[in-house]
């Protein structure tokens, strides 16, 4: 009987200890950052989206009068967007190892006359410009047939410009020449000609 109980308890403390490590994983899909395309309404979006602290790969316009942000975003991110009422659309789902162009065309091309998907997997059409993940190649065939492409990198991109110097500086170095000729005017000369 006792050797019973040492069994079930040696058994019991095994299975425990294999579901530790599982317990410690994070879960399958978790860590992968998405690309996504946020949609951009009003002013007090982009304020919205500033304070998530998500960076900002592109700032886009289409043929409505919507401005979209493309974005890097986990699950815990895109539930983030979510609460804070902000609206995406999730564009590629892992963007490890991916390229990323965005494509508009040369005047007097049309892009009808190209099937983008013959040169990569077509994420967005906003009816302006298209997202497509391509490799390098695809996308120097691309360009041969007529597009214009621009890489979209991941390092952030500032969502409003910067603010204009001021412009009257809070020093001045004088003229050396004005300079000398201020200082040989005398107050009590000045005085005698307007007194």
């Amino acid at each position: 009987m006792r050797n019973r109980f040492l069994s079930y308890l040696l058994l019991l403390s095994f299975l425990i200890s294999l579901g530790k490590p599982v317990q410690a994983q994070a879960p399958a899909g978790g860590d992968e950052v998405a690309l996504l395309a946020v949609e951009m309404r009003s002013e007090s979006d982009l304020a919205r989206f500033e304070a998530s602290g998500l960076p900002a790969y592109a700032r886009l316009q289409g043929r409505q009068p919507l401005d979209y942000l493309l974005t890097g975003a986990d699950h815990r991110d895109q539930a983030a967007l979510l609460l804070v009422g902000l609206s995406y659309q999730v564009l590629d789902a892992d963007i490890a190892g991916a390229s990323y162009y965005l494509v508009t065309f040369m005047p007097g091309r049309s892009p009808d006359q190209v099937e983008l998907s013959d040169y990569g997997k077509v994420l967005l059409d906003d009816g302006v410009q298209v997202v497509l993940r391509a490799d390098p190649t695809q996308a120097e065939s691309l360009v041969q047939a007529g597009a214009e492409l621009r890489r979209l990198t991941f390092d952030p991109k500032p969502l409003r410009q910067a603010a204009a110097p001021l412009a009257i500086p809070d020093s001045i170095d004088p003229d050396p020449l004005i300079q000398s000729m201020i200082d040989q005017v005398d107050s009590d000369t000045v005085d005698d000609y307007t007194g």
